[in-house]
C-alpha cells in the first residue's frame, strides 16, 4: 500500500509514492505528539515575529492565530487523528491550520526550519516538566518538614552497616531526606538555567535569511536569551540528557528497589523501607520500646512514630499466604485488598482460624489508642488462602497461590507462617520463580 510523496514537504523531487512500511518508520508522531502545546506556543510567536518582519499582515496573523487555537482545542478533545502519514507534530499541526485558514497557514514557517523548531518545542516541554518536578519535590519537602516538626522528639536507633549504631531523632532523620531531595531540586534547577536559550531562527543550521527579530521571540516565549551558535543550537540535547540524568538520581533517593522492581511498582520507596528496617530490629526482648498490649488477634506488636506515610504513594504491596484475613478488622481493613482463596472447599478469603489475621497483624496493624503499629503500616494487604479453617493445608494449594502472585503487578512481599516436611520439589521451583520475579518470600 503506497501514499503519495507529493504531500510531503520533502517529496518536490519525488514522483512515486511513499511505502506504508517506510512511513511507520520515518514517523515520530507517535512520540512528539506530547509536544503540541510546545509547538503552538512556538508557532504563536512566530507569527507575531512575521508581522515584525513585514511578512505578515496583521489581519492575517489574527486569522493564524486563531486557526492556531482551533488546532490546539481538537488535539485537547482527541479530534485530530495524529496518523503516520503526517510524519511528526509540526507538520501535522501546520496541515490542519492550512487547512482552517488556507495559504497563509503554510507561511508561518517562513524562516524557520523543523530543526529549530524541534530545539524550540524540546525547551518549551522541558521547562514545564522541570517546573512540574521541582513542584512536587517542593511539596515533598514541605511534608517531610512537617513530618520531622511534628515528631521532633521521638528517638530512633541510628543505624551504620545495617546495625544499630547511636540514638538519633527521628526529625533529623527525617531532614536529612530534605536536604538530600533539596540537592534534586537544584540539579533541576541547572538543568532549566543552561536550558533557557531560545533557538528559532537558526534555521536548519546556518541561520536564517529572513529578518526575524530573536530577541522579540525570546522575550513572547520567557527565554532570557537567545543561542549563540546556530550549529550548536539545532544539535543540542545536553539539557534533556540533564534531566534524565537528575531523574535517575532522584528515583535512586525515592527508592532502594533495582531497575526490575521498580518497572513493576514506583510506589516502593525509600522512607518506607527504612521505616520498615527500623520496626522489625526493634522487636528484641531488651527492647525498650516493646508494648504488652496486642491487638485483638493476640500478636504482640512494637511502638514506633507513625511518621512514615509521606512518600510512601500507594504502599508496599504484600500477599499473606495463610488462612485468609478478617475483612472487617478495625486495626486491618483499611489496608485490604482483594485477595483469593485456593481452599477448595472455601471460596471466600475470611479468616475462620485467627493464624492469617496474626500474621497480617505483624505487617500493617493501624495505629490504634495503644500505640501499637505494624511494621509497614501503610502497606497493602492481599489475603491468600492456602490453608483451612482448622489450619491445614496441601501443597499444590500452596504452589498455586505463588504462581497466581507471580502474576500480580507490582507484588514485592509474600508471607507464608506454615509448617510441613518433605515439600515437593515443584514448590522449591516455584519459590524461586517468584523470588527472581522480585517478590521477596518471608
Amino acid at each position: 500500500s503506497m501514499s503519495s510523496s507529493s504531500d510531503k514537504v520533502w517529496g518536490g523531487r519525488f514522483a512515486g509514492a511513499t511505502d506504508k512500511l517506510m512511513e511507520r518508520f520515518n514517523a515520530s508522531i507517535g512520540f512528539d505528539r506530547r509536544l503540541y502545546r510546545a509547538d503552538i506556543e512556538g508557532s504563536r510567536a512566530q507569527s507575531r515575529a512575521l508581522v515584525r518582519a513585514g511578512i505578515l499582515t496583521q489581519d492575517e496573523c489574527d486569522h493564524v492565530l486563531a486557526g492556531l487555537d482551533q488546532v490546539e482545542g481538537e488535539i485537547e478533545r482527541d479530534e485530530l487523528p495524529l496518523t503516520d502519514d503526517l510524519e511528526d507534530i509540526h507538520m501535522a499541526i501546520e496541515k490542519r491550520l492550512t487547512q482552517i485558514v488556507g495559504p497563509v497557514g503554510g507561511k508561518i514557517h517562513t524562516g524557520r526550519s523543523r530543526n529549530d523548531q524541534i530545539a524550540l518545542d524540546e525547551r518549551l516541554f522541558l521547562r514545564e516538566a522541570i517546573a512540574d518536578t521541582q513542584g512536587r519535590i517542593g511539596h515533598l519537602q514541605r511534608v517531610l518538614l512537617a513530618s520531622a516538626s511534628e515528631h521532633i522528639d521521638a528517638i530512633l536507633p541510628g543505624y551504620t552497616h545495617l546495625q544499630q549504631a547511636q540514638p538519633i531523632l527521628f526529625s533529623h532523620y527525617v531532614m536529612s531526606l530534605f536536604w538530600m531531595l533539596d540537592r534534586d531540586w537544584q540539579r533541576f534547577r541547572d538543568c532549566g538555567q543552561r536550558a533557557d536559550t531560545m533557538p528559532l531562527g537558526s534555521g536548519a543550521l546556518a541561520g536564517s535569511a529572513f529578518p526575524i527579530d530573536r530577541d522579540f521571540l525570546a522575550e513572547q516565549m520567557g527565554f532570557g536569551a537567545v543561542t549563540e551558535n546556530s550549529i550548536d543550537a539545532v544539535s543540542d540535547r545536553d539539557s534533556l540528557i540533564e534531566f534524565v540524568s537528575g531523574g535517575a538520581i532522584l528515583m535512586a533517593h525515592l527508592t532502594d528497589a533495582d531497575i526490575a522492581a521498580l518497572k513493576k511498582d514506583k510506589d516502593v520507596v525509600r522512607v518506607e523501607d527504612d521505616g520498615v528496617m527500623y520496626a522489625i530490629d526493634l522487636q528484641t526482648e531488651d527492647a525498650p520500646d516493646v508494648l504488652a498490649e496486642t491487638i485483638p488477634s493476640g500478636i504482640t506488636q512494637v511502638k514506633a512514630p507513625d511518621a512514615w506515610p509521606s512518600s510512601q504513594g500507594e504502599g508496599i504491596k504484600v500477599f499473606i499466604c495463610d488462612t485468609g484475613i478478617d475483612s472487617d478488622h478495625p486495626d486491618l481493613v483499611a489496608n485490604l485488598r482483594t485477595g483469593k482463596s485456593f481452599v477448595t472447599s472455601e471460596s471466600t478469603t475470611e479468616d475462620f482460624h485467627g493464624h492469617g489475621t496474626h500474621c497480617a497483624g505483624t505487617v500493617a496493624a493501624a495505629l490504634n489508642g495503644l500505640g501499637v503499629v505494624g511494621v509497614a503500616p501503610y502497606a497493602y494487604l492481599y489475603p491468600v488462602k492456602v490453608l483451612s479453617a482448622n489450619g491445614s493445608g496441601n501443597w499444590s494449594w500452596l504452589i498455586a497461590a505463588l504462581d497466581w502472585i507471580a502474576t500480580k503487578k507490582g507484588a514485592r512481599v509474600a508471607s507464608m507462617s506454615l509448617g510441613g516436611s518433605s515439600a515437593p520439589v515443584a514448590l522449591k521451583d516455584m519459590c524461586e520463580t517468584v523470588y527472581n520475579d522480585g517478590v521477596l518470600l518471608v
